[in-house]
């Protein structure tokens, strides 16, 4: 669960950065943006993410075919920008995060997502790549599938053959975020009951 307040988008000029099929993106619109646009590389997803809204009948929604390190929209454009778990695949993550900036219109919010570096989750997922990268793609889906595991989950194949994947050292990100004098939040998992 993110921490987003409504009030952040509520009629609002929204970009979603690296939207993939429009999951986020549609659920923002939903959310009452002004407008609400989704970009990513991928025209596959780009496409699905049209079809669902035109199904769902949003009017604020439009997808658009780009690279979030050069985006194609003027300076201070949105009032917020989401961007979940996508620049640390780019392979210039404080690029992306220059565009967003650049974008981004003055004292406004954005929710940012990136993977961190350091602590034996994150360092078995790169030894978990490095191993996987000696076997093939199917073969490990026809496995995973054989002994009933949601092979398609993120935390399965998409993480152990993903490209491209950087990990951000929280020092170098928080001091980047101050030398561009922004306000750096990071947001804890809630406590259960």
């Amino acid at each position: 669960r993110s921490k987003i307040q409504i009030d952040n988008i509520k009629n609002k000029n929204v970009l979603d950065l690296g939207c993939g099929s429009g999951r986020f993106t549609i659920a923002l619109a939903k959310l009452g943006t002004k407008s609400c646009t989704g970009i990513d590389l991928g025209i596959e997803g780009i496409n699905i993410g049209k079809s669902l809204s035109k199904q769902m009948k949003l009017k604020n929604i439009k997808f658009k075919k780009g690279n979030v390190l050069n985006l194609p929209f003027k300076d201070k454009t949105f009032d917020f920008i989401f961007c979940k778990g996508v620049l640390h695949h780019t392979g210039n993550t404080y690029k992306g995060l220059e565009e967003l900036l650049r974008v981004l219109k003055p004292k406004s919010k954005a929710f940012i997502y990136l993977y961190g570096k350091g602590g034996i989750f994150w360092n078995t997922r790169k030894l978990m790549r490095s191993v996987m990268r000696k076997i093939p793609i199917n073969y490990t889906i026809n496995i995973l599938n054989s002994i009933g595991m949601p092979s398609r989950r993120t935390i399965f194949v998409d993480s152990w053959y993903v490209p491209i994947e950087d990990h951000i050292d929280k020092n170098n990100l928080e001091s980047w975020f101050k030398t561009k004098n922004l306000k750096f939040r990071k947001y804890k998992k809630a406590k259960k009951n």
